[in-house]
């Protein structure tokens, strides 16, 4: 997504706090899970690990927050803030809100679909499904948030742009497996599948930092040899 982002858009600069922190916080999100299956299964045990993390990282993040809120308390004005909200809301808001529920059911009935049509093209194929979800509902799964990326660096938003792109990282590392992990523990049968992508991300990872830890920016040249990784990454696991 950087890459394709970067390429697409020119060369974005770094905010100092986003190389200071937020990088290592990532970085640590997305090897996590890549070290609690190298016994070849996610258990809920796991999945508590990551959702305890992610927690962690939220409580931080949303900590100045909660102690507003802490002090609302004591003075007795959350309570009044929180209905007088919730009275002031109007009928757009109304529709608003069922709008968004309309959309978390479509995208469940959905989910179910795609990993339906997944099942049946790997079979078709002959392709592990693992290679499927890797690479195929990866990259669809990304074409929004690269839409989003791209949007964001044309104007002139660099933060936001990163920022995405951490949250993506630290919320599907930690939230999305580890909800899924406790929900149903998950097994990896092509193990070495899975570790050619554990290397390349670390690999994706540590060339991203090094391109933009000393000046601050990721260059347009640069984000084709992300590119590149990607490209090898994907011919590897095919072959």
């Amino acid at each position: 997504m950087v890459g394709a982002a970067t390429l697409l858009v020119g060369r974005v600069n770094v905010h100092g706090e986003f190389l200071r922190r937020d990088v290592w916080i990532a970085l640590v999100a997305g090897i996590l899970p890549i070290v609690l299956v190298f016994d070849g299964e996610l258990s809920r045990v796991d999945g508590l690990i990551l959702l305890s993390l992610y927690g962690a990282y939220a409580s931080s993040f949303f900590k100045d927050r909660f102690l507003e809120i802490g002090q609302e308390i004591k003075k007795g004005t959350f309570i009044h803030k929180f209905f007088r909200r919730v009275n002031n809301i109007d009928g757009n808001k109304t529709k608003e809100a069922a709008r968004l529920f309309l959309g978390i059911a479509v995208l469940l009935v959905s989910a179910n679909l795609i990993v339906n049509t997944a099942q049946s093209l790997a079979a078709a194929a002959n392709i592990p499904v693992f290679l499927i979800g890797l690479i195929l509902l990866s990259i669809g799964t990304t074409l929004p948030e690269l839409g989003f990326s791209i949007k964001s660096l044309q104007d002139k938003e660099p933060t936001m742009f990163f920022g995405n792109l951490l949250g993506s990282i630290i919320a599907n590392s930690t939230l999305v497996i580890g909800i899924t992990a406790v929900i149903s523990p998950i097994r990896v049968a092509a193990i070495e599948e899975y570790l050619i992508a554990a290397v390349t991300f670390v690999v994706v990872f540590l060339v991203f930092w090094l391109f933009i830890r000393s000046k601050l920016k990721l260059e347009r040249w640069e984000a084709g040899v992300l590119l590149a990784i990607y490209i090898v990454f994907v011919v590897v696991e095919f072959l």
